[in-house]
């Protein structure tokens, strides 16, 4: 599923799913372009800045959320990314209501994906590329 998508907007394309409080590439396209992020299927990454895993997150229940989310610290991996439970709730109401999510560095710097649900199977669809090619 995720060649369409990738042939589509040009960018990488992945299939993900939660796991635990960590986002878990199921599938992968990459982009035909030279300069990319490579996250090969079986690759984790924290769920709070991540665009996938936002996505996925908004489908828990706020306490469901801060079950799964107090098992870990929330981590700061670049100077984007939100570290606050409270400050990711108001971004998680955001992705409820726009309906898709997005990473604007937050995890790697330079690298921007929006993530849209695949609602039958609960996975997320994202597009990723540096920030360079917006």
């Amino acid at each position: 599923m995720p060649a369409p998508a990738g042939r589509e907007v040009g960018e990488s394309c992945n299939i993900t799913a939660l796991s635990g409080s960590e986002v878990l590439y199921l599938d992968r396209v990459e982009t035909q372009a030279p300069l990319r992020f490579y996250l090969h299927p079986g690759s984790r990454v924290p769920a709070h800045c991540s665009a996938s895993g936002k996505l996925l997150l908004a489908q828990l229940t706020p306490v469901q959320r801060r079950r799964l989310l107090d098992q870990v610290p929330l981590e700061q991996y670049t100077a984007h990314t939100i570290t606050d439970f409270d400050a990711l709730e108001r971004e998680i109401e955001a992705v409820k209501r726009d309906g898709h999510a997005i990473d604007n560095e937050e995890f790697l710097p330079g690298l921007f994906s929006i993530a849209v649900l695949v609602p039958r199977r609960r996975r997320a669809r994202t597009p990723a590329s540096p920030s360079m090619r917006r």
